[in-house]
């Protein structure tokens, strides 16, 4: 939060998906741990 509240929200959101990625148990979130890791190194990637 104080990543984002400081304006910095492209790195807020990085360690966000990042954190979620890694420590999350849910088998939905795992489903797509790879998709979620790869989408926070860039992104506004769009293709």
């Amino acid at each position: 939060m104080a990543l984002f509240n400081t304006g910095d929200h492209h790195e807020a959101m990085q360690l966000l998906l990042r954190l979620l990625a890694s420590t999350s148990g849910s088998p939905e979130v795992q489903r797509y741990r790879t998709a979620i890791e790869h989408y926070a190194e860039d992104l506004t990637r769009t293709t």
